[in-house]
């Protein structure tokens, strides 16, 4: 003779249980969710320049001429010569990046 395995059927309070801990985490998810959203509106918010003019760059992290172009010859500070003009710029993300020392 074959016997199959009985299947347990879970009681009415387990169930009840299991899709609290479901809507629980669901409520969760939609928190995170609304969140995550309230950050993204934070930061496409935000005005500022993307590209700072290298005097404002300076002026922003109290340093001279000199230690700007040391700081870019090391490849410690991006810069950038848009559509091949005279004027340099470094890009806004440098400030940031260079207090944290990346």
């Amino acid at each position: 003779m074959n016997e199959s395995p009985q299947k347990s059927v879970p009681s009415g309070e387990s169930l009840l249980q299991f899709f609290n801990s479901v809507f629980e985490i669901r409520s969760d998810l939609q928190d995170i969710k609304n969140d995550l959203q309230e950050i993204k509106g934070i930061k496409s918010s935000k005005s500022g320049p993307e590209y700072l003019p290298v005097k404002e760059f300076m002026s922003a992290i109290s340093i001279g001429r000199t230690k700007f172009d040391e700081l870019v010859a090391d490849g410690k500070v991006r810069t950038v010569r848009p559509n091949g003009s005279r004027k340099l710029y470094v890009p806004a993300s440098e400030v940031t990046r260079y207090f944290e020392g990346e």
